[in-house]
This record gives structure tokens, C-alpha cells and sequence, in this order.
């Protein structure tokens, strides 16, 4: 018999009070908030997982760095508990007047996460980023819409065809977007570090790119343009090749989350994908 990962959660806690739960998933991750503190319920051995990384990334930060990782406080079985951090989620801060100044800020954060090499982190390919981030594997989303599969298949190709880190490697997120960031005065901060990895620069900017280009195309040109001129000379080659990947990506999201308009959605996903070839 499942626990309820909320009752999982407060025994493991030992809170009395309610918490504020900030997300939870269907496959059992559940993340709240008590008070100062952050404590998230996650899969069997991601707590631990988690919380090296993080003090991975923390231990290699420079004192002055504008980017800010939450501190770990402690793992208890598959509980992470960790600093709660006061900001303002990235979320409702770019669509605002100051976005292009944030999404700069932004860019200068990830720079220099990118600039790091901690050993404690695992590195990443193509083929892991694939089969770690994407559910359904592409193959069986081309299963499913066979009317999609041939298109599909080549987006995969084309993503997956010598690829090579050409601005060399560094700690990637794997999941940037806006959600996982909050403006703290002039730094910046980074949460959910369950996937970082050693990998290809170019990932975590196809990612981001292609969050801002669905979620806010209006005037995700003006963002992005913003977001480059923080992270500086030196953007990776190949960004186009991850935000195709993460259109793929997408497609995928919404065909297991089955919304009303999936289908509709998915086949403009593979066409946003299929465009940036």
C-alpha cells in the first residue's frame, strides 16, 4: 500500500503545521515549503543524488559570483530539505518592464555556472539527455502518431548526428526556465538541481530559448537578445540543435499529460522543432 507523499513528507519532517506545498507529480515527488525551509520528497536515492550536486556547484562558486544555489540542511531517506530562498520568481518578473534587465542578470548567472567543473557531477550526452528528459521516448511518441513518426525520427537524427561540445563542457541544469529562478537583489538564483550534469552549454540555452519562444513569444527575441548580452562571448554552438530537442520535448509532455488540444499542440511542437534546421 502507497503512502501519501504529503504524510510521507511530515513524518519525515516531524512539522506539526501544514506546509505550503509549492509542486507536487504524479510519480510521487511532492516539494514544500515550512517556513525558512524548503523539503522535497523525491524518487529512491534522488535526495542524496540531489544534495551532491548541490554542494558540488555551492563548493566551486566564488564568493562574489551572481549566482546563488540554496543551501542544503539535510537528507533524511528520499527527503531533501534545503534554505528557502526570498526572491522573485523569474516567472513574474520578465514579462514586467525590468524583464530585459533580469533576463541579463540571468545570463550572467548561467555563464558562470556553465565556467564550472566539479567532479562530483556526472556527464551527460545527447542519448542521456534524451532518455533522461524525455517522456515518452521520441520513439514511442512516433508510435503513438504514427502520421508523425517519419518527421519525428529525422528531428532525431539531425539532433543526434556527430554532435560535438564545441565551447567545451561545463554544469549544465538540464531543465532552465524561467520557472526555476528568482531575482535576489542583483544575483540570481537556481533551483531544482535534481538533473544537473556535466554536458554541452548549448542544452540549458536551447532549453531556455525555446521556453521564452512558446511561453512568451511576443517578446522572447528582446529576452533572449537580453539574456546573450549577460552571458557574454563566449554562447555555445549548437543552440539550435538542444531547442529543437526541447520542442521534441515539449511534444512529448503534452502527449502524456493529454490535454484537450494535445494533438494539435504536439504537431506544432514538431513543426517549431522541424524549424530550426
Amino acid at each position: 500500500m502507497h503512502r501519501d507523499p504529503l504524510s510521507v513528507l511530515l513524518a519525515t519532517v516531524g512539522a506539526d503545521a501544514t506546509p505550503e506545498v509549492l509542486s507536487r507529480s504524479m510519480d510521487g515527488r511532492l516539494v514544500a515549503a515550512f517556513g525558512p525551509m524548503v523539503a522535497k520528497l523525491g524518487l529512491p536515492g534522488e535526495a542524496q543524488r540531489t544534495a551532491t550536486i548541490m554542494e558540488a556547484v555551492l563548493s566551486a562558486l566564488g564568493p562574489h559570483s551572481v549566482l546563488v544555489v540554496p543551501r542544503v540542511l539535510w537528507v533524511r531517506g528520499d527527503v531533501l530539505a534545503m534554505q528557502r530562498l526570498a526572491g522573485e520568481s523569474y516567472r513574474t518578473l520578465v514579462p514586467g518592464e525590468h524583464g530585459s534587465v533580469a533576463m541579463r542578470m540571468a545570463g550572467e548567472a548561467i555563464a558562470a555556472l556553465h565556467a564550472m567543473h566539479p567532479p562530483a557531477l556526472r556527464p551527460c550526452t545527447v542519448g542521456d539527455h534524451i532518455s533522461d528528459l524525455i517522456r515518452p521516448q521520441p520513439v514511442r511518441l512516433g508510435q503513438a502518431l504514427p502520421e508523425l513518426a517519419e518527421r519525428i525520427d529525422a528531428i532525431l537524427r539531425r539532433v543526434t548526428a556527430d554532435h560535438r561540445p564545441l565551447a567545451g563542457e561545463g554544469v549544465l541544469h538540464r531543465d532552465l526556465h524561467l520557472g526555476q529562478m528568482l531575482a535576489i537583489g542583483e544575483r540570481v538564483a537556481v533551483v531544482d538541481w535534481d538533473l544537473a550534469a556535466i554536458g554541452d552549454p548549448a542544452l540549458d540555452l536551447g532549453n531556455l530559448r525555446a521556453y521564452l519562444c512558446t511561453r512568451l513569444p511576443a517578446v522572447a527575441a528582446r529576452l533572449w537578445d537580453a539574456f546573450v548580452d549577460g552571458y557574454g562571448d563566449a554562447l555555445p554552438v549548437g543552440i539550435d540543435r538542444f531547442e529543437s530537442l526541447m520542442y521534441l520535448r515539449m511534444a512529448s509532455k503534452a502527449y502524456r499529460l493529454n490535454t484537450g488540444a494535445a494533438a494539435e499542440e504536439i504537431t506544432s511542437l514538431v513543426a517549431a522543432a522541424e524549424a530550426c534546421w
